[in-house]
């Protein structure tokens, strides 16, 4: 019972966080170039401290995971994750590239602290004749967690644009067409509002960032939900053995 407590803890573990984190980055990619402007080469460049992060912390893990247990290092980095979640959660349309670094690092320290102690736990709970077991799971979720988080929070990003967009373009000289194909996305809508007629270009433009950025709030929120209660399910129940 303890190793199938430890193995399916660890195994929601990473599933949640790889949710997040897939569904944060599918996000993020569209607001850095749709909201912010940059390129898709500038875009990439300036995800790179979240890889930054993880060198810088990751080597720390071990000590933590010796001096307070698996449990609540797995548990730790995911509350201080959700806190990077709530940071990206606050981002609008007008917002500095310092708030989205500010969000990464939390982010990406969090998840840090989660990532090696999980896999650990999920291939240390087995036998080692179930070593290739414990690697296929841990592979899995990995890849489950990834689709699944894209799935959702994608979804919740695309309603809240939608949401926030409401009616702003219904009163615009613009063919149904066009409309529609705004409020589907926002690189459509900003693709729009290059050939709107007058000052209807502009109203878009920025009717489309607000809305993305608001989506992307909504998605951001039920990211820091799923792992703030995952992190707390693991800090009181996670089974550490010493």
């Amino acid at each position: 019972l303890f190793a199938i407590s430890r193995f399916g803890l660890a195994s929601l573990t990473i599933t949640a966080a790889f949710a997040v984190m897939f569904g944060m980055f599918f996000g993020l990619a569209q607001y850095l170039q749709f909201v912010m402007g940059y390129s898709p080469l500038n875009t990439s460049l300036r995800v790179i401290p979240f890889a930054l992060g993880m060198v810088a912390v990751a080597p720390r893990g071990p000590r933590l995971v010796e001096r307070f247990g698996a449990g609540r290092v797995m548990g730790s980095g995911l509350l201080l994750a959700s806190l990077g979640c709530v940071i990206m959660s606050l981002l609008s349309a007008d917002s500095s590239y310092l708030h989205v670094l500010a969000g990464i690092l939390m982010l990406s320290s969090g998840m840090t602290m989660t990532f090696p102690t999980a896999t650990t736990a999920i291939v240390g709970s087995l036998p080692l004749d179930k070593a290739g077991v414990a690697s296929a799971v841990n592979d899995t979720t990995r890849e489950v967690g990834s689709a699944v988080g894209i799935a959702l929070l994608g979804s919740l990003l695309s309603a809240g644009y939608r949401r926030d967009l409401g009616d702003t373009l219904d009163s615009l000289p613009l063919p149904a067409e066009a409309l529609e194909a705004a409020r589907d996305s926002v690189g459509a809508a900003l693709h729009v509002a290059q050939s709107a007629p007058g000052s209807a270009g502009d109203t878009i433009a920025a009717a489309a960032r607000s809305a993305f950025a608001s989506g992307y709030s909504l998605s951001m929120i039920a990211g820091a939900v799923i792992m703030a209660t995952v992190g707390v399910i693991l800090v009181l129940r996670f089974p550490d053995s010493g």
